[in-house]
């Protein structure tokens, strides 16, 4: 039985600095006016409606 090392002889490459993966965003450098709408309300909508819900859940409405 021969001993080896776990170790990695190469460090892992960075990515370059110029990749299109480095934004955020896969549209482009900004999102639009509709996508931050949308976001809004798929974060509001449920919250409210888990605001709502908790009076119910209690016994007071």
């Amino acid at each position: 039985m021969t001993s080896r090392s776990d170790v990695l002889d190469e460090a892992p490459k960075q990515p370059r600095s110029d990749d299109a993966a480095s934004s955020a965003t896969l549209g482009g450098e900004r999102k639009r006016s509709l996508e931050q709408i949308t976001l809004l309300l798929f974060i509001i909508v449920p919250f409210l409606a888990l605001v709502a819900a908790v009076p119910l859940v209690w016994g007071w409405g």
